[in-house]
């Protein structure tokens, strides 16, 4: 047995001398308590037994940034591979993966088998020290291995210097195989300086900074936005060169420039594009979206009131740039379904809520509830609800839900959910919009149908919650016509004259279309039943015709969605269509409120005749303009503040079937003149000067205060930055001076970040965007194959070799010691005594019997003798002392004990006293 603190025995001695000083003598008891000591204080000295393990570990570092050459995950694989064949009698190997973050891909294992990597990781950073310190941590302390690394050696963070030396420590060396792409060159526009802002119209120089390290020659593009603006060659020093370029402002918004260089040989491609943005200022326009693209009523009204704007359809707008829409004061959206905007739905959405841009959207029957606005990413932003209300419908719905439970429904989306969860959560979603009135079914389909639930009243819906979603995919596709089938005879048993299927499907995988034809037939003809589709995929799969054509013989709706997130708003969408009551197409009068007091004058009382209108509900917190006057009392015109921007909506129609007619036009285009100035009229307060830089992988937001020009208090400021994904972070700002706020955010991302401010009264403040060209990733080193000599040092600290051969993957011993701890069975131990010795006070010493027993000769006679001592001392000591001593003619009072009974007395007492305490000592 060894001690790793064999130091703390030394308290053995004084542990010694305090149990002796409170003890009277040698006895059980203090033999007891002498073993209870012992064994408690070698517990702490950290006892360990010996013995051997067998086996070696070996852990596979692998570096999955941006910056590993393509085909990596091959080389991965082969390693494997071999390390398998090379594993041995308790040899283990494990795997982890990094970038900014790492993941344990493989735990400790004897298979040597990777099927793909199971998590995603950051790959815009490579934290190597901290995977290195994650590696060191799988293998265990009393067992020998070695960690394989696989890398381009670029880092970002601490050096790894120290946890290789803490490896050698350990007697554990870190192999390397370098994925560094070998080449003489690497040129990389390392930023481009633009001036934060300029004029439209105004001329203004800008640089852009190159660097390469060697004498070469590059070609060049520049571009503003699409458009080429500049080409040609340029001769490069090693170093940092300068090229320098001019132009004008454009029209208002942001300009983005590119800088492309072109060279042979380069060996990182991706840094060879410079990305530089600034703000034009101007008088930027409104962004009316609708479905033609023309210059209708709603955008006429605007021109004529003095205000710029630009018409586009759904299918013009640039799909995978949001920061596009920083060109526009405010959008409208006219009579336009959520689908058609695709992806720019949540990008106009962080555009309103993060930047603070207006939006005002207007109604019909592609708008609001029947458009798919319900349970949208636009849908928190608006001043109006698009919910069904029970009190508010004419008739119910007999609603069967067919969904597709094949194979190909188990495949994993984000958030760690699978489509079929997504397709349970879209079905429970439509459910929560129906009321006592209607009734509900729901069908599982692949080969043969399953009945979730049978056609039931929906009295409560959270009471479908638990059967829905559960259900889980199966194997094999789709079978439609037998899901169809089933819902047709479980619908054949309402009373309902108002019924409907939805059947989602994977529109890749539809089989056995079997008589459809004829069934729909039959489902609309005979039953008054329709049809809608919700098919995941697009237009171009495979089996997206025959779903086209049911939903078309169905008298439905079909839906192409290629993102799983999706599901739940488009089954919404679907239920309110099929309900029949989320748009109201008779004439309606309104009356105008004075919600609106302080952007228009309108005056209360009777206002304009609507032909139609889309029923809402105001949100709580919003302003009503004017409201219908039949039993709805439904909102007609609405504002609200969501987030930074301001919104609006108008729930009639502009242009259309159910347009305003022409003599009520020019009023209500009037009030939406007015209401598109209020959403788009935010100006900034002048106390307060903001600027963005780039630091390194952080963005530092700044917001410095005049105090001087400032009226009122300061108050809290926050933040607000959406990233080239679209993804938004709510920043708070910290003071970091008297007039000085300042944050920190991480970045990394290739494209724009766009920011905004705002004070604690909702002021917003204009910040200028930051623009990242390539990842962190693909920076340029200022020292050629510095990757490999980031790589060579860190075998050398922990004695591991470079590039090892392929059969010296497992190399070194495989046996070691092993470490016992055997703290836990002295601790034991010691509690056992204690109880021991409770039991021994308890149940001997404390008992009468062996309290008289323990009363020794010795203390017995020690008593007797103490007796004597005092009868002796009341004793005279000669007759002829006594005499002396005696009074002649003093009688002792009869009532009086004479003193030498009193002495006797105290002796007496005294001697039971000292004997008791030794009794119980």
């Amino acid at each position: 047995m060894n001690l790793l603190y064999p130091e703390l025995l030394l308290l053995a001695f004084p542990l010694a001398i305090a149990l002796w000083k409170s003890s009277p003598g040698w006895s059980t008891r203090l033999l007891l308590r002498a073993l209870i000591a012992v064994s408690l204080l070698i517990a702490l000295a950290g006892p360990h037994g010996g013995g051997s393990v067998s086996g070696r570990d070996l852990v596979l570092v692998i570096d999955r940034s941006r910056s590993m050459p393509g085909g990596s995950q091959a080389t991965v694989a082969e390693v494997m591979k071999l390390a398998g064949e090379q594993m041995k009698s308790g040899d283990r190997i494990s795997v982890l993966t990094f970038a900014a973050d790492h993941a344990i891909e493989q735990a400790p294992s004897n298979s040597a088998s990777l099927d793909g990597y199971s998590t995603t990781l950051d790959a815009d950073g490579s934290n190597l020290t901290s995977a290195l310190e994650q590696a060191l941590a799988l293998i265990p302390e009393n067992r020998p291995g070695s960690i394989l690394l696989f890398s381009d050696g670029e880092f970002h963070g601490t050096p790894p210097d120290a946890v290789a030396r803490r490896a050698a420590m350990r007697d554990i060396h870190i192999d390397v195989r370098s994925a560094r792409i070998s080449s003489n060159v690497d040129v990389a526009v390392e930023s481009m300086d633009l001036p934060s802002s300029v004029e439209v119209g105004e001329p203004f120089q800008f640089a852009a900074y190159v660097r390469s390290d060697r004498e070469t020659t590059a070609q060049y593009t520049l571009l503003r936005g699409e458009t080429v603006i500049g080409r040609g060659s340029q001769e490069l020093r090693s170093g940092l060169n300068q090229l320098l370029f001019r132009d004008l402002g454009q029209s208002a918004g942001l300009a983005k420039y590119r800088l492309k260089l072109e060279l042979d040989g380069d060996r990182v491609l991706a840094n060879n594009v410079g990305l530089g943005v600034m703000r034009v200022e101007g008088n930027r326009p409104i962004l009316l979206i609708n479905q033609d693209g023309a210059m209708g009523r709603l955008a006429a009204a605007l021109l004529g009131a003095g205000m710029k704007v630009q018409v586009v359809t759904p299918e013009q707008l640039p799909k995978h740039d949001a920061s596009w829409l920083e060109n526009f004061r405010s959008i409208v959206l006219e009579n336009l379904p959520a689908t058609a905007l695709g992806s720019m739905l949540p990008a106009i959405a962080s555009q309103v809520r993060d930047l603070g841009t207006g939006l005002l959207i207007t109604g019909g029957q592609a708008s609001f509830g029947v458009g798919g606005y319900y349970r949208s990413s636009l849908d928190p932003l608006l001043p109006v609800t698009m919910e069904m209300r029970v009190e508010h419908r004419k008739a119910g719905l007999a609603l069967a839900f067919v969904l597709d439970r094949s194979g190909s429904m188990g495949a994993s989306v984000a958030g760690g959910l699978t489509k079929m969860d997504l397709a349970n959560a879209g079905t429970m979603e439509a459910i929560q919009l129906l009321g006592p009135m209607d009734e509900v079914t729901v069908i599982a389909v692949d080969s043969e149908p399953h009945m979730i639930v049978p056609l039931t009243p929906v009295n409560d819906p959270e009471t479908f919650t638990s059967r829905v979603s559960g259900i889980q995919s199966g194997g094999g596709g789709i079978y439609t016509y037998t899901g169809l089938s089933a819902a047709a005879i479980e619908l054949s048993k309402t009373a309902r004259s108002n019924r409907h299927i939805v059947l989602f499907a994977d529109a890749a995988d539809a089989e056995e279309p079997g008589r459809y034809v004829e069934l729909l037939n039959d489902l609309t003809t005979k039953y008054n039943t329709t049809v809608s589709v919700v098919a995941l995929g697009d237009p171009s799969n495979s089996d997206a015709v025959f779903l086209q054509d049911v939903a078309r013989r169905g008298g439905g709706q079909i839906f192409f969605s290629q993102d799983p997130a999706e599901l739940p708003r488009l089954f919404a969408q679907d239920t309110l269509l099929a309900a029949r009551s989320s748009f109201i197409d008779l004439a309606t009068t309104t009356e105008s409120t004075p919600g609106l007091f302080a952007i228009s004058n309108l005056a209360a009382g009777a206002w304009q005749t609507l032909p139609g209108y889309n029923l809402c509900y105001l949100r709580p917190g919003a302003s009503q303009g004017a409201r219908t006057t039949d039993e709805y009392g439904a909102p007609v015109i609405a504002t609200m503040q969501a987030g930074l921007g301001r919104t609006a909506a108008f729930t009639g129609q502009v242009s259309g079937k159910f347009q305003v007619d022409a003599a009520a036009w020019p009023e209500v285009a009037n009030l939406l003149v007015t209401v598109s100035r209020w959403i788009s009229a935010q100006s900034a307060p002048q106390q307060f000067f903001t600027g963005v830089q780039r630091e390194g992988r952080e963005a530092v937001i700044s917001v410095d205060v005049d105090r001087e020009n400032s009226a009122q208090a300061v108050g809290a400021l926050t933040a607000r930055m959406v990233a080239p994904d679209g993804s938004s972070t709510l920043i708070d700002l910290v003071p970091v001076s008297a007039d000085r706020f300042e944050a920190r955010v991480p970045i990394g991302m290739e494209g724009v970040y766009r920011f905004a401010a705002a004070t604690e009264v909702g002021e917003i403040l204009k910040m200028d965007p930051l623009a990242i060209p390539y990842s962190p990733e693909f920076e340029p080193r200022m020292q050629r194959d510095g990757g490999d000599l980031v790589l060579g040092r860190v075998a050398r600290l922990s004695g591991g070799r470079m590039n090892p051969a392929t059969t010296e993957l497992l190399r070194g011993s495989r046996k070691a010691k092993a470490v016992k701890p055997l703290a836990v069975w002295f601790a034991m131990a010691g509690l056992l005594l204690m109880l021991m010795e409770i039991s021994w006070r308890r149940l001997f010493e404390g008992s009468v019997a062996l309290r008289a027993k323990t009363v020794s000769k010795a203390a017995l006679e020690t008593n007797a003798k103490d007796v004597t001592a005092a009868r002796a001392r009341a004793m005279p000591k000669s007759k002829a002392a006594a005499k002396e001593a005696a009074p002649a003619t003093a009688p002792t009072p009869a009532n009086k004990q004479p003193e030498a009974a009193a002495d006797l007395d105290d002796a007496l007492s005294g001697a039971k006293r000292r004997a008791s305490r030794r009794t119980k000592g």
